[in-house]
């Protein structure tokens, strides 16, 4: 590959050859071309170099570790060795569903190419798995806008006032991202990832700090696989898998440590790993915009202990003590806290789907639809969106017009009555501004105060564009034919 692709596609493995084959797929199948495959080999069997050499393709790029490595060091080998503008991540035992990697490109054209797309995904569960195997979770799209704005400062506070929302970060494992973006990560220590136990999460607290405003897609783009050796599955299993014992071992001799504020050792707590991906974010930028309850913290990772033997239960209380052990006022109060809420001993936990992530979702049986792979899943997944008509993200004019900058120059599209009015308006709110022009397919040949235009003739010196109409879908298709240079800024004034 001799030019630099627009997208990278990283892939971390280890020993899933079984699941990787048909991930590859589900990309090699996509119409759009502009992009590489990243598979990142974390020491793996010969099996996973095998389906590389036999798929024989320049676009997929093949790196490997001679050693284990932690999840986050997987991940870091992955994302590092991807050349394009842009990066998004994906298991190896997930998918991308047919039709989406053009869409969004697409995205990224008519929307200025953004700092990152969020997007929400689908799920897979394969057919090895007891109980819920082979089973097809596919997300509503119906309640929403296809693209929203996202406040990242805002979801960081409320990630931290409720964990179970994590999901919502925009991390490189749920994003496509700008490169710009990435260089910003490593500027501070080197690295991509800092986090040991959720890399993932922490890129998602990074992005949406350094990004502030994000775009959220709330079209399913991957699928999110769970397979027998997920690490997540297996962290819900009774037993000390191969899978597990590998990661504990290879964070022994891991440089990257556990933030010294949470749980120390191998905990099994989820949201323990979120507030290591946090404090170690919160360390490296030195920011203290967040409010953060050090008693919720360790309630949280109480309320989430996943413990199957009494022996796993004393050593995470020890630990969970020893965190606490520099504030008296907060070890007191978890020790008052469990005693009122001792933790339970699990049974065998089968990865079941959890109500809270599949609300107005649909959960379908791959079996009845001939689906037993992520392959045919993600074939069978594009008969559900639509992936024809990308939008573009207009954001809303503020009733006090703070959002356009001062002495800007701007043409209101619509010579109606919206357009009228928002000329009342500015007028008599924002006398810095200079109104240079309407903008109207259907009355270009009456005399107007300012001077109505075509679309064909839009000066390219303009700071804003400020859809005044009850056709702002209509128009914000003509304004992506149109191809305006990224300097105007498209907003909708909506009544």
């Amino acid at each position: 590959m001799n030019h630099k692709p627009l997208i990278s596609i990283v892939i971390p493995t280890r020993d899933r050859h079984e699941t990787l084959e048909y991930t590859i797929q589900t990309i090699l199948q996509q119409k759009f071309d502009n992009y590489e495959i990243i598979v990142s080999d974390n020491n793996s069997s010969k099996e996973t170099r095998n389906i590389i050499n036999n798929i024989n393709l320049e676009k997929i790029r093949y790196v490997r570790s001679n050693i284990d490595l932690t999840l986050c060091e997987s991940w870091e080998q992955a994302v590092s060795n991807a050349q394009g503008e842009y990066v998004m991540g994906i298991s190896d035992n997930d998918g991308l569903i047919d039709g989406s990697l053009e869409f969004i490109a697409k995205l990224l054209e008519v929307n200025n190419n953004p700092l990152v797309i969020n997007f929400v995904k689908n799920n897979y569960h394969w057919p090895e798995l007891e109980i819920t195997g082979n089973m097809m979770i596919l997300h509503s799209i119906k309640e929403f806008e296809q693209l929203e704005q996202i406040d990242g400062i805002s979801l960081i506070q409320e990630v931290l006032t409720n964990t179970k929302q994590f999901y919502r970060l925009p991390m490189i494992y749920n994003s496509i991202v700008n490169r710009k973006l990435i260089e910003q990560m490593i500027s501070f220590n080197g690295k991509i990832f800092n986090a040991l136990s959720s890399p993932d999460v922490y890129s998602g607290f990074m992005i949406a700090y350094f990004s502030k405003f994000y775009l959220k897609l709330n079209i399913p783009v991957t699928i999110a696989g769970n397979s027998a050796k997920s690490i997540g599955v297996n962290c819900l299993r009774n037993h000390k898998s191969e899978v597990l014992n590998r990661e504990i071992i290879a964070r022994k001799k891991s440089s990257i440590k556990l933030h010294h504020l949470i749980p120390q050792g191998n905990i099994m707590s989820h949201t323990s790993s979120i507030y290591d991906a946090y404090f170690q974010f919160q360390d490296l930028t030195q920011t203290n915009n967040f409010i953060i309850d050090m008693k919720l913290v360790y309630k949280q990772i109480v309320d989430d202990l996943l413990v199957f033997t009494q022996e796993d239960l004393d050593k995470s209380l020890e630990q969970i003590y020893l965190a606490c052990s520099k504030n008296k006022t907060i070890l007191d109060f978890i020790y008052s806290y469990i005693n009122i809420h001792p933790i339970k001993i699990k049974k065998v936990d089968l990865v079941r789907p959890k109500n809270n992530l599949y609300t107005n979702s649909l959960i379908l049986d791959g079996k009845k639809f001939n689906c037993d792979n992520i392959l045919d899943v993600s074939k069978f997944m594009a008969n559900f969106y639509d992936y024809s008509s990308p939008e573009i993200y207009l954001d809303k004019l503020k009733n006090d017009f703070s959002n356009l900058h001062l002495n800007c120059k701007i043409a209101i599209w619509g010579n109606g009555e919206y357009g009228r009015m928002l000329q009342k308006e500015l007028i008599q709110k924002r006398t810095d501004i200079d109104i240079t022009f309407f903008i109207d397919s259907f009355s270009e040949s009456i005399l107007t105060e300012p001077i109505t235009i075509t679309p064909n003739n839009i000066p390219m010196d303009l700071d804003y564009i400020v859809i005044a109409s009850s056709f702002i879908d209509e128009i914000s298709k003509i304004i992506f034919n149109l191809q305006l240079p990224k300097n105007i800024t498209i907003i909708k004034f909506i009544i």
